[in-house]
């Protein structure tokens, strides 16, 4: 629990006392032992040192969420557009994607999963990253004309 409350993204395999109530994949509410208030949403893994990997640390997440996340990451590395076409849109537990990393060389977007537990969510993270991409009103348009950029 101490980890947790430091924001680390892991919650390793050693420290659940109850596994064999979830399946790989599975969205886990993390709760506080002490008050049971949801504390976190994390993914779980069965296989590896890592059992959860947090997603996010509040009682409030949505798919909404999700996409502001996507969309912070996005502005963050826009203007590398200026001088490469090749960068990591997503960078894991950096932008508090755990586990996923995404990036585009030319058109082509390249999604990286550290886990099987973490294919869904990788999935669905890169289909909101492909539409935001196509949403930018960008002037590197003409470099990139698969997204859409208009």
């Amino acid at each position: 629990e101490v980890s947790f409350r430091k924001k680390h993204p892991w919650i390793f395999n050693r420290q659940i006392e109850k596994k064999n109530h979830f399946r790989n994949g599975d969205f886990i509410q993390i709760c506080s032992k002490d008050t049971d208030k949801i504390e976190g949403v994390g993914i779980f893994s069965n296989g590896g040192l890592i059992s959860i990997r947090i997603i996010y640390f509040c009682d409030n997440f949505s798919i909404q969420e999700i996409h502001r996340l996507v969309a912070e990451s996005i502005a963050k590395r826009l203007s590398l557009l200026e001088v490469t076409d090749s960068l990591r849109w997503i960078h894991g537990e950096s932008d508090f994607f755990p586990g996923i990393t995404i990036d585009m060389h030319g058109s082509t977007l390249v999604v990286m999963v550290y886990s099987d537990s973490l294919l869904k969510y990788a999935r669905y993270v890169s289909r909101i990253l492909f539409f935001q991409l196509g949403k930018i009103k960008s002037p590197y348009a003409d470099a990139f004309p698969y997204f859409s950029f208009s």
